[in-house]
């Protein structure tokens, strides 16, 4: 699993494709990440209905995470490193 994006680089790859209408290749070069990722972002500000540019009240940094990342209904399965407890599991 990869690790989330900082909320700068999100909010500079809503505001390139919303924007300035830049493919996702280009976002993804100039914001250094790849271009599946930028892809998941954009899908994850659609589900969360986002529109640019995003109000100034009620979009701080955390409350965006919160937006863009629901937390998952079950928590990850972590394998304890015991093959017959993890399959019991």
């Amino acid at each position: 699993m990869s690790e989330r994006l900082s909320m700068r680089k999100v909010r500079e790859i809503l505001r390139l494709k919303w924007e300035l209408k830049c493919g996702n290749r280009t976002i993804a070069t100039s914001v250094g990440v790849s271009s599946s990722t930028v892809s998941d972002c954009l899908k994850r500000a659609e589900k969360a209905k986002l529109v640019w540019p995003l109000p100034v009240e009620g979009y701080d940094d955390e409350q965006l995470e919160k937006l863009l990342y629901l937390p998952t209904r079950y928590p990850l399965y972590k394998p304890t490193g015991n093959f017959v407890t993890d399959l019991a599991a």
